[in-house]
């Protein structure tokens, strides 16, 4: 939510243990950056790597301008 300053976030998972976390991004180079027909992959999903998982909770540096989804396993 921040366009210039990623931010750590910690969740509790109350009663959910999970191994693992996986994850997708989609991000771009600066607030306006946008696919067109010229440049179709200007923003485009990728793989996120960045969460990590101990002691019932879930921890992630989330960059600058993105969206991220996670996948607890």
């Amino acid at each position: 939510m921040d366009p210039n300053n990623a931010h750590p976030v910690t969740i509790a998972l109350d009663g959910v243990n999970p191994a693992a976390a996986s994850g997708r991004i989609l991000t771009g180079g600066a607030m306006d950056a946008h696919n067109d027909f010229d440049r179709p992959n200007v923003v485009a999903p990728a793989a996120f790597n960045g969460a990590r998982v101990s002691g019932g909770s879930v921890s992630v540096t989330l960059p600058a301008k993105s969206v991220v989804v996670l996948q607890l396993r």
